[in-house]
């Protein structure tokens, strides 16, 4: 147990100290000392209030290059968790290891792409062919680096959108099927496997509209442990890269999520907006008494850099 704890706080705390030093950048008014509050828009050329998931720039490397070994000193360390809600659930009996305002309706930012997901693998035919267009590229953000007039499988464009938290990936796959028609799927699926608290109004949960609960999440967990191993292992990854086709140039997407370094780690997604603050799905193997369980960690609204930190205090207690 000792072990896998020390493994845990490792990995976060160098991607705290890494994340850290990307929170600092702010947005300057010109010709003031103001810092620059805009609202969160669909326009890439406006300044985000705060960074987004997929403005994180490889994390990984700067965890692989550095080991240390820390604990947490202080009780109220631990105790300090900034999340307003959070769980703790065994992924096979479905045992609650640890919730606290597990029922609470909160906005869940890009853990929706977590669930287009699974929609898009379920209502699609993987294979199939998408071209990127203008419209596909207007949502927030960079990330997957998707050219207008690129042709990309469905199944190519989950890397992006799982590793990356491309907002164009995810509205790309939504489109291409019919965007309501899509969305619909989204919410009748979420009902159909029990989520009854969460509703979706776009693909890669820019639209603060996008709710749920951190049991409808278990539930998606859970289901994702049963059904969706393939889409587990695409977030399990450091990296992936795509090679340059008569359809598409080269890509190599890099995971954002801080867990990916950390062997224990099954899979998972982190979402971050205004409205809904820091959000995070982690599923561990971790050590419970005499034998190693598959559980899930999730937290809804997580001071901005804290979900790390955040994820790793609600697992230890849990584990003492």
């Amino acid at each position: 147990m000792k072990k896998y704890i020390l493994l845990l706080i490792s990995c976060i705390l160098i991607s705290y100290v890494y994340f850290a030093k990307i929170y600092s950048t702010k947005v300057i008014e010109p010709g003031t000392n103001e810092i620059k509050t805009n609202e969160l828009t669909q326009n890439k050329n406006v300044e985000p209030p705060i960074i987004i998931d997929e403005d994180i720039i490889e994390p990984t490397k700067v965890k692989e290059q550095v080991k240390v070994d820390i604990k947490i000193k202080e009780k109220k360390d631990l105790e300090a968790i900034t999340a307003e809600a959070y769980m703790v659930g065994d992924l096979i009996s479905g045992k609650i290891y640890l919730e606290y305002n597990s029922e609470k309706v909160f906005p869940i930012a890009s853990l929706s792409k977590f669930f287009t997901a699974i929609v898009a693998t379920n209502i699609m035919d993987l294979k199939s062919k998408v071209t990127i267009t203008q419209p596909m590229l207007e949502a927030y953000g960079e990330a997957g680096n998707l050219v207008k007039g690129e042709v990309y499988t469905v199944e190519e464009l989950l890397y992006p959108m799982l590793l990356e938290s491309s907002n164009d990936a995810a509205e790309a796959i939504a489109q291409s099927y019919g965007y309501d028609k899509f969305i619909g799927f989204m919410n009748s699926i979420a009902l159909e496997i029990g989520m009854k608290h969460t509703s979706f109004k776009d693909a890669s949960g820019l639209n603060s509209g996008n709710v749920s609960n951190i049991r409808d999440l278990f539930i998606l967990s859970k289901y994702y442990f049963d059904n969706e191993k393939k889409i587990l292992e695409i977030t399990k990854q450091k990296d992936f890269a795509i090679a340059t086709t008569t359809d598409h140039g080269f890509h190599k997407y890099i995971s954002i999520n801080p867990f990916v370094v950390y062997e224990p780690f099954i899979g998972g997604k982190t979402g971050r907006t205004k409205e809904a603050k820091e959000s995070m799905i982690s599923l561990f193997n971790v050590e419970m008494g005499t034998s190693t369980r598959p559980v899930a960690v999730i937290l809804l609204r997580s001071s901005i850099g804290e979900r790390e930190m955040d994820t790793e205090k609600v697992l230890i207690k849990v584990m003492n």
